[in-house]
C-alpha cells in the first residue's frame, strides 16, 4: 500500500476543518437583537414635503413616483471624476 504524502492531505484537513468552523458560526445566535430602522420602526425616514403622510401611510414614495429628498447635501469639491481608471481607462490619472 502506498503511503501518501502529508502535504497532500493537508488542504483536505483543512478545509474539512473550515467546514466544521462555519457550522459552528452558523448555529450561534446572534450577540445583540437587531432593531428596525426608519419605516419599520415607526420613524421618520427624511420624506420630502410634497408626500402627504398621512395620505401616503404604508407606501413606497419612490415606488408611487415620488420625488423624496433626503438630509444630505451635495459635496462642495471641485474638478472633474474621471471615472475609475482615469480619462483613457488605463489606470493613471
Amino acid at each position: 500500500m502506498p503511503r501518501v504524502p502529508l502535504s497532500s492531505l493537508m488542504p483536505i484537513v483543512v478545509g474539512a476543518g473550515m467546514l466544521i468552523l462555519f457550522g459552528l458560526w452558523l448555529l450561534q445566535s446572534p450577540p445583540t437583537k437587531v432593531e428596525p430602522r426608519g419605516d419599520e420602526a415607526g420613524g421618520d425616514v427624511g420624506a420630502a414635503e410634497d408626500v402627504d403622510k398621512d395620505k401616503d401611510k404604508g407606501k413606497n414614495p419612490v415606488l408611487e413616483g415620488k420625488r423624496t429628498t433626503g438630509p444630505g447635501e451635495p459635496g462642495r469639491a471641485m474638478g472633474t471624476w474621471p471615472w475609475f481608471r482615469g480619462t483613457r481607462r488605463d489606470g493613471i490619472t
